[in-house]
């Protein structure tokens, strides 16, 4: 462990992926010497932030208070869902519409139902029972005989409920202060206990995919904008999700194999292989001489950037070239940055790429999630009906 020179009791490891650790010390009221892990610097944590905490502490234990990250777990214990979703729902980039829309679906079913319940103590049977209570209105029926709220709609908010636990996990520097999200338990206990038909029936999917000539535009639309045409690029050559983009550093990326190493945000953090293409190599070549090791690939300076700093500009870019006219709630139509990943994976299905092959690349953990994009693959056995002229 590395001694600060500038602040005296901040310490940092170099780590084997050239990121940095920082921890501060400090003496607790028996005397005794405490370290405590404030932050990665892939994460934006600097020395002087690291010195900032530290004060923090000695200046609540002169007052006679306690610690700060003491107060920050008695606080999360007390943490009610209701501010969980209002941090989400007024900070995190999305299309305006769809903000008015979940804050709406908030007020009337979210927030009787799971606006005072704790967030330490949610569990998925919690959400289970908010879904059954949700379906009931599901089933009423207005004058002219159609549904109030469609099973699609109401796992759209269980959807968004896991989101805003992410949103609020992703802002805390120190994984000891992350809550645990129930959703990922609910989805798992899904497969166990409902029927296919049920979940297809909830389930939400997004059909459209860029062809080559929408996939021109776009790369011409942000062909001016370094950071979101870098985005662009490393999303199209590994079909990886946004946040997992986002986490590319340099370290991650070997021009020699023409590999990348990436984070899935979405299942706990595990790695695969992504690859790289003609274009993106090109790219990474003019990119990378100026980055470190543990430098952000995606990013101004090399520090962590924010999902919104990515969402706001591009998926203005994208409403402008292919949503125009359509309605928010089309999500079979309407094209988002999540988009790209579908498109990723229906040019490898349309080009014959095995099933299970995009399965790996994608990062699947069941097979049934990449088999939507079996239907687009080349079907030898229609050329020979054709032939029949029965």
């Amino acid at each position: 462990m590395t001694k600060s020179n500038k602040y005296t009791g901040v310490y940092f490891n170099e780590l084997q992926n050239g990121d940095k650790a920082y921890y501060i010390t400090y003496k607790d009221g028996e005397g005794k010497m405490k370290r405590v892990k404030i932050g990665l610097h892939s994460a934006g944590v600097r020395e002087a932030f690291c010195k900032q905490k530290r004060d923090e502490v000695l200046n609540s234990q002169r007052l006679g208070e306690e610690p700060p990250a003491i107060v920050i777990r008695k606080k999360s214990t007390a943490l009610k869902f209701e501010e969980v979703w209002t941090k989400y729902i007024d900070n995190k980039a999305m299309v305006e519409r769809m903000r008015r829309d979940l804050k709406g679906r908030y007020a009337r079913y979210m927030a009787p139902l799971l606006g005072d319940i704790p967030v330490s103590s949610m569990t998925k049977d919690h959400l289970k029972k908010f879904r059954d209570d949700v379906q009931k209105i599901v089933n009423a029926k207005n004058s002219n005989g159609k549904a109030v709220l469609s099973a699609r709609s109401v796992d759209m908010m269980v959807s968004a409920i896991g989101t805003a636990f992410n949103y609020w996990n992703s802002t805390l520097l120190n994984d000891k202060d992350k809550i645990p999200n129930p959703v990922p338990s609910l989805r798992a206990d899904d497969r166990q206990h409902v029927s296919k038909q049920e979940i297809q029936k909830r389930d939400i999917r997004r059909e459209r995919f860029l062809k080559r000539d929408e996939i021109q535009l776009l790369k011409d639309a942000v062909s001016d904008i370094p950071l979101i045409k870098l985005f662009v690029a490393l999303s199209l050559s590994t079909g990886a999700r946004l946040g997992s983009v986002i986490l590319i550093q340099k370290a991650h990326i070997d021009m020699e194999t023409r590999t990348i190493t990436l984070i899935n945000s979405k299942a706990g953090g595990s790695r695969y292989s992504g690859f790289i293409n003609n274009d993106l190599f090109t790219l990474l070549q003019e990119t990378l001489p100026t980055l470190k090791p543990y430098h952000h690939v995606v990013s101004h300076d090399g520090n962590l950037i924010t999902d919104r700093i990515v969402q706001r500009p591009l998926q203005r870019i994208i409403n402008n070239l292919f949503n125009v006219g359509l309605d928010i709630r089309d999500t079979a139509n309407r094209v988002v940055i999540h988009t790209i990943r579908h498109t990723f994976a229906s040019h490898l299905a349309i080009a014959g790429t095995p099933i299970i092959t995009i399965k790996s690349l994608l990062d699947h953990k069941d097979i049934a999630t990449t088999m939507r994009y079996a239907k687009l693959m080349p079907d030898a056995g229609s050329d020979a009906v054709r032939g029949l002229n029965l």
